[in-house]
C-alpha cells in the first residue's frame, strides 16, 4: 500500500508539472495571438472514463479499514484507479502542451522551455 501511495504521489507531481507547462504555453499562445489547438480526444479516454466510474462507485461503498484484507484491497484498488486517471490526465496535458508548442513554433514564436 505504501508503494502504491508513493507511485500515486509521483504521478500527481508529474500531472502538476504538465498542467503548469500547459498553462505557460497557453499564456504564450495568447500573448503571441496564436490560436491554441484544441485538446485531442484520445483512445485512452474510454478506459479513463471507466476508471473514473469505478472510482466513483467504490467511493459509495468506501470502507478504508485497511486492517482487514477486504478493506486493504478496496483501498489499493481506489489508489490505483486514481493513479491511472491522473496518469492519463498527465499524458493528455503533455500532448496538448506539445501541440501548443508546435503551433507557436509554426507561427515563428519561440515556445517557453519545458
Amino acid at each position: 500500500m505504501a508503494r502504491s501511495r508513493e507511485i500515486g504521489d509521483e504521478i500527481r507531481a508529474t500531472l502538476e508539472r504538465e498542467l503548469a507547462r500547459k498553462r505557460t504555453l497557453l499564456e504564450a499562445c495568447v500573448r503571441a495571438g496564436t490560436r491554441a489547438p484544441a485538446p485531442a480526444r484520445d483512445a485512452a479516454s474510454a478506459s479513463t472514463d471507466a476508471s473514473r466510474d469505478a472510482l466513483e462507485a467504490s467511493a459509495a461503498e468506501a470502507d478504508d479499514d485497511v486492517s482487514t484484507l477486504e478493506g486493504a484491497r478496496r483501498a489499493l484498488a481506489r489508489s490505483q484507479a486514481r493513479a491511472r486517471i491522473e496518469l492519463a490526465d498527465a499524458r493528455r496535458a503533455r500532448a496538448h502542451a506539445d501541440a501548443m508548442a508546435d503551433a507557436l513554433r509554426d507561427a515563428g514564436v519561440d515556445a517557453p522551455p519545458a
